[in-house]
C-alpha cells in the first residue's frame, strides 16, 4: 500500500522552537506587526536564497496580500522567481 507522508507543523516547530520563539519575541517587543525590521530582513534573505537582486528595486515583498506588500512602489519583475 502506498502512503503519503503527512506534514507535521508541530514537529517542525519543535525542531526550530528557539529560533521561532526569539523571532516572535522580537516582533512583539518592537510593536511592528506589519512590515518592520523582521519583514525587511526576511525579504532580503529570501531574495538572496532564490537569487534575485533586492536593490535598487525590491524583488521580494512579504505580505498577506498584494496591498500589504505594495509598500508604495511598483514591484520589480519577478517572472524569474514565480515562472509567470
Amino acid at each position: 500500500m502506498f502512503t503519503i507522508p503527512q506534514c507535521s507543523p508541530r514537529a517542525n516547530y519543535l525542531i526550530h522552537k528557539e529560533e521561532i520563539d526569539r523571532a516572535i519575541a522580537r516582533v512583539l517587543e518592537s510593536g511592528s506587526y506589519i512590515l518592520g525590521d523582521e519583514v525587511e530582513a526576511f525579504e532580503k534573505e529570501f531574495a538572496a536564497e532564490v537569487g534575485v537582486a533586492q536593490y535598487p528595486k525590491p524583488a521580494c515583498h512579504a505580505g498577506g496580500n498584494r496591498s500589504d506588500s505594495h509598500k508604495g512602489s511598483q514591484p520589480a519583475d519577478v517572472s524569474r522567481v514565480n515562472g509567470c
